[in-house]
């Protein structure tokens, strides 16, 4: 059977899971690697280590995510490895696995991405949803002009971007419209995967263009578009659509090894089976 390898995204690593990392011989190759390469990312990743800087900070989250990543990926053989996926940022540690793009050039993007949205002050965040449908919610959602959907991730929960100060008026026309919610906020303070950062998407295609992505076309990959920088870019201000790809990996029945801290993707698998 083919065996892939999926990354879990943004905002799933605990402060332990990056201390676990750093006592380890891989892990500390890692940063031994990443201090020789960009002084800068190392001394803020030993801040978040110290927690001197909260892991839900964007960089933090972005940078802590991909160390971690990298870090599980060294528990594997990548010659047993035919397919790669991911759950939304995650997509970088599959560059980086598949030798599509560079150490070097990932990291200074992921410093980069950071700066760049942090410079773009908006009020929507991320939070959980969980309805009787999430057909009939993006319905709904499709005639309110302060609530995007930013992440399928099942027929009855997704991620959505509004700002707090929308909250009750969003709930109030979800149950006019007969359909309850249970809303959970996910301390991610950028509204990724939505129109609302449509105002940086110019200068995020001219990095993701600097990252000099060689696709490595002897794996395969299942996203919603076959080419990664194609992928990356679309997921600036579209709809991440999770479930779909979930769908896929079940319809090849793959060998899924599962990076994710909490094994939360094939939890998902599972109840897709």
């Amino acid at each position: 059977m083919s065996k892939i390898l999926v990354y879990g995204g943004q905002g799933n690593v605990r402060l332990q899971d990056l201390i676990r990392l750093s006592q380890s011989a891989a892990g500390r190759d890692i940063l031994e690697n990443l201090e020789l390469t960009n002084k800068q990312s190392h001394t803020y990743f030993q801040s978040i280590l110290k927690n001197e800087v909260v892991l839900s900070d964007n960089y933090a989250s972005m940078l802590g995510t991909f160390i971690y990543n990298l870090w599980r990926t060294s528990e594997y053989e990548l010659s047993d490895i035919t397919c790669f996926s991911s759950h939304s940022a995650g997509i970088f540690n599959v560059l980086m696995a598949s030798d599509s793009a560079s150490f070097e050039n990932i990291v200074s993007f992921i410093e980069k991405r950071a700066e760049l949205v942090n410079s773009l002050e908006c009020k929507e965040e991320m939070w959980l949803v969980a309805t009787a449908s999430m057909e009939k919610l993006r319905d709904v959602i499709a005639g309110i002009s302060f609530v995007e959907l930013a992440i399928t991730t099942s027929s009855t929960t997704g991620v959505l971007a509004f700002s707090e100060e929308n909250r009750d008026k969003f709930v109030d026309r979800v149950e006019s419209a007969d359909l309850l919610i249970k809303l959970k906020k996910l301390g991610l303070k950028v509204p990724y995967h939505t129109k609302f950062l449509q105002a940086i998407k110019e200068e995020y295609i001219q990095l993701v263009k600097n990252l000099d992505i060689q696709q490595n076309n002897a794996f395969k990959y299942i996203y919603m578009s076959s080419q990664l920088e194609e992928e990356i870019i679309n997921q600036l201000t579209q709809e991440f659509k999770w479930y779909r790809i979930l769908k896929e990996l079940v319809k090849k029945n793959l060998l899924i090894e599962d990076l994710s801290p909490n094994r939360f993707i094939l939890k998902q698998v599972k109840l897709l089976n």
